[in-house]
């Protein structure tokens, strides 16, 4: 395991859990701003079993709650 999380480190330039975390934000911005999912269908949809763990961790990784973010964001044309 240590052996995969180094290559990985060493390919990607962060750990596994990092990068996954990564992609799940980057898909819960596009959902936010692209779609009218509730808060909680995006979450599950992008792997996390309760709505409280996914604003815990969007916050952390956008410095802004979900609602805040899609309130913000422009308008899609």
């Amino acid at each position: 395991e240590s052996h995969y999380r180094s290559r990985f480190f060493h390919a990607y330039g962060e750990t596994p859990r990092k990068y996954l975390q990564n992609l799940k934000a980057t898909e819960a911005r596009r959902l936010l701003h692209e779609t009218s999912l509730p808060i909680k269908e995006i979450a599950e949809r992008i792997g996390y079993a309760d709505v409280v763990a996914f604003h815990r961790a969007f916050t952390a990784a956008n410095a802004c709650t979900p609602g805040k973010f899609r309130r913000d964001a422009p308008p899609v044309a």
